[in-house]
């Protein structure tokens, strides 16, 4: 059965989904038009999505919403076209990731104390702590219904992928040990960035790509594969957040204990020891030398490589036409240019 469009059932105007049934040729036209797509719809499924709701909390879902790269609801477009779907299809359960996405960005702002997002003022930061976590509650349990209506794949899919997020934001190493040098020590959770960075991103790169089947009405054997695949993905892409922003960029110069913590993090599971006498100093004036940070940034440049060659490898299970080579595009194209 179609999946239609909730609240109302009837379908966004054709001008919008206008599809071609051979995969394009050129990736980053291809890329770039489906964000604008995907944009161009936003404001009708946003109406229809949370339409019960007063025009002032639909107003600030839709600010939290609107905005951001949609990169996981691209990754669902097109592995439910890959697969044989159709982009109506795609839409609802797009949205619904996106929403996802938003509402956990509200709860990673206050937590984190983070006062900026997408270049606008946090949540929080406009809206109060209490107003802005009862709005992302919000969009989570709407998101959920919504998916619900679409079928009970939908909606463990998404469940799924929202207490895996959640684990992992409960899971993130805040502070140090104490110790009597202040030396960098590794928290004893280290060994689990594996499993840290598929919680905190590669589940929802998962769900997204695993709905994209679901709404191609793909058999179990394509939902498992496009799930390993957006799994992989977002780990890839988790680890070259990491980078940037613990390795080279300004959260290095920073004292802050929970960005020491996942840089200690970070050494440890590389096996990248520092030098004895490094301590927390060394963040304050931007040194390099002694801590180990050009080993960590090419293993983790390595790693990355590895994420990306293990989300094409689970490709293999679909189809060999030529929107399984779109799909191998997509892990590199998007790491690279994280836009």
């Amino acid at each position: 059965m179609k999946a239609t469009l909730p609240a109302s059932g009837s379908r966004v105007p054709s001008p919008v989904l206008e599809e071609a049934t051979d995969a394009p040729a050129d990736f980053s036209a291809y890329w770039d038009l489906l964000r604008e797509k995907l944009s161009a719809c936003h404001g009708v499924l946003i109406r229809r999505f949370f339409a019960a709701l007063p025009q002032d909390m639909l107003e600030s879902i839709d600010s939290q919403v609107k905005g951001g790269k949609k990169l996981r609801a691209r990754i669902l477009c097109t592995m439910c076209e890959a697969l044989g779907g159709d982009f109506a299809d795609a839409l609802p359960r797009a949205m619904a990731v996106e929403c996802i996405q938003a509402a956990s960005l509200i709860h990673d702002d206050w937590v984190d104390g983070d006062r900026v997002r997408r270049n606008a003022p946090a949540a929080w930061t406009v809206q109060g702590a209490r107003r802005a976590v009862l709005l992302a509650d919000v969009i989570f349990a709407t998101a959920l219904e919504r998916s619900a209506e679409l079928g009970r794949l939908d909606v463990l899919c998404l469940a799924k992928a929202i207490a895996a997020i959640a684990a992992g934001a409960y899971q993130e190493p805040l502070d140090l040990p104490e110790t009597s040098s202040n030396r960098l020590h590794a928290p004893d959770n280290a060994s689990s960035y594996d499993r840290l960075i598929f919680l905190k991103t590669g589940a929802l790169f998962a769900a997204a790509a695993e709905l994209g089947a679901i709404g191609a009405r793909a058999h179990a054997a394509m939902r498992r594969a496009a799930y390993d695949y957006g799994a992989r993905i977002g780990e890839a892409y988790q680890l070259a957040d990491d980078l940037e922003d613990l390795v080279r960029g300004p959260a290095f110069a920073s004292p802050a204990s929970r960005h020491m913590a996942a840089l200690s993090m970070l050494l440890t599971h590389f096996g990248i020891a520092a030098d004895e006498g490094c301590d927390a100093s060394r963040f304050e004036v931007g040194q390099r030398d002694g801590i180990g940070l050009d080993q960590l940034e090419q293993a983790m440049k390595d790693e990355i490589g590895a994420r990306i060659a293990l989300a094409r490898i689970a490709l293999k299970k679909l189809p060999r036409t030529p929107w399984r080579g779109l799909l191998e595009a997509i892990p590199e194209q998007i790491v690279r240019r994280k836009d």
